[in-house]
């Protein structure tokens, strides 16, 4: 499979950027699973659906200030490319389609958000009660408060495609860029105390990114964590779909990360909050390593 990097014109306005001495710790990440089993932590039977919390440990704080998250923004790797076609598959029961790595997401409604947003995209062919070639490719969490010394969730039920059994892949990383976007608060120790709707100010001041590297959108100064991005892993079942005998008993690992051009696309603000000095564009595919 390629890599592929498509470039779009845009850059965040300056006071947006955090310094290389913002807190990496606890990342936003996809909360673990309580229920110990054979697909403990953040790993799920291909073929099932699951609620993923997407959690936010803190807010976007530095340099003695306090910034409560007030929007949270996540993107699926589910475009047109790749095609996982060769890889995974859905199912009417009769006729194999595509596997896209998530597939039929829906935000879950949650009352401490007061707008969730799904952005929809077009995606390979796949089977959900209907052959479907549109899904959603990104949620936006808008109106919330998490201060900075408390945790909070966005939640999505998703579903997981089955490998196919000719292929030698066993598990498949699914990579979920994350950008956190905060206004600016009271001091710290105003922090251990929530109340609804404390912030009034509507403006957003700090944007903390949670991918791997910088894209035009998000430059260095935005990237909290080089390196490092929530993901969720997608392991075979090897006793229903075991590995072809070709494999020689030892299975692949395959990641998918969005393109920068997905990211740039979409995970800034959509209602205009927080400026930007360029134009947008549409999305690209995903690359694979």
């Amino acid at each position: 499979m390629q890599t592929m990097r498509p470039i779009i014109l845009a850059a965040f306005l300056t006071t947006a950027f955090i310094c290389t001495n913002a807190w990496a710790f606890p990342h936003a990440n996809i909360r673990s699973k309580d229920t110990l089993d054979a697909y403990s932590g953040r790993n799920y039977q291909e073929g099932s659906s699951a609620v993923l919390s997407i959690s936010i440990g803190h807010g976007c704080t530095m340099s003695g200030e306090s910034y409560s998250t007030r929007m949270v923004t996540a993107l699926f790797p589910n475009g047109l490319d790749p095609n996982l076609g060769g890889i995974t598959y859905t199912s009417d029961g009769t006729t194999n389609y595509e596997g896209n790595a998530l597939f039929g997401i829906k935000p879950v409604v949650d009352y401490d958000w007061k707008e969730i947003m799904p952005m929809t995209g077009d995606v390979p062919t796949y089977y959900n009660h209907g052959a479907k070639t549109t899904d959603i490719r990104a949620v936006h969490w808008r109106g919330g408060y998490i201060p900075d010394n408390f945790a909070g969730y966005a939640d999505v039920s998703v579903t997981f495609p089955t490998f196919q059994p000719n292929t030698c892949y066993n598990k498949i990383i699914v990579d979920i860029p994350v950008v956190q976007y905060c206004s600016a608060d009271s001091g710290h120790q105003k922090d251990h105390m929530w109340k609804r709707d404390r912030i009034k100010t509507k403006d957003l001041h700090r944007a903390y990114a949670w991918i791997k590297e910088p894209t035009p959108m998000f430059p260095a100064d935005t990237v909290v964590a080089p390196g490092y991005v929530a993901s969720v892993t997608i392991v075979r079942n090897l006793t229903t779909n075991p590995l072809p005998a070709s494999c020689g008993g030892t299975g692949q690992t395959l990641e998918i990360y969005p393109s920068a051009a997905d990211i740039d696309a979409y995970l800034p603000p959509s209602d205009g909050k927080m400026k930007s000095s360029g134009g947008g564009g549409s999305g690209g595919g995903e690359h694979m390593h």
